[in-house]
Order: structure tokens, then C-alpha cells, then sequence
């Protein structure tokens, strides 16, 4: 999210995390594309909590799937 925020290409980070890690390039892939669905936002404090926002999001995502 912070790349995207950054305005990084959406389809530059993919192709980077598929040469860089084939195993985890479709689920790296899925939260790439989560994160292109929120806009990115020119005030650096509400890109700041797009970003925590995101992580936590994330991060209970993954703690469902393993439980």
C-alpha cells in the first residue's frame, strides 16, 4: 500500500514479485491488487492511515486463514 500511495505501477510490483518469488507471487499478487482498489490520496496523514489500515486488514486476513 505504500508503494501504491507512492504512485508506483501496479503492474511493475507484480511482475517484480513474480520474478522474485514464484510461491508467494499469487497471494502477493491479490493484496497488490486489494490495495490498487483504494484511491491513493494526496494528503500525506490520510496515506498514512491507507497505509495502517491496510496492514491491519491484511494482517487479520491472514491470522483467519490460519486459525
Amino acid at each position: 500500500m505504500t508503494l501504491r500511495q507512492n504512485g508506483a505501477l501496479m503492474s511493475e510490483l507484480m511482475a517484480k514479485v513474480d520474478n522474485e518469488d514464484p510461491m508467494l507471487g499469487p497471494m502477493t499478487n491479490e493484496l497488490i491488487a486489494l490495495a490498487y482498489e483504494k484511491p491513493r490520496m494526496s494528503v500525506e496523514k490520510n496515506r498514512e492511515r491507507y497505509v495502517v489500515d491496510f496492514q491491519n486488514k491484511a494482517f487479520s486476513g491472514c491470522m483467519k486463514e490460519f486459525r
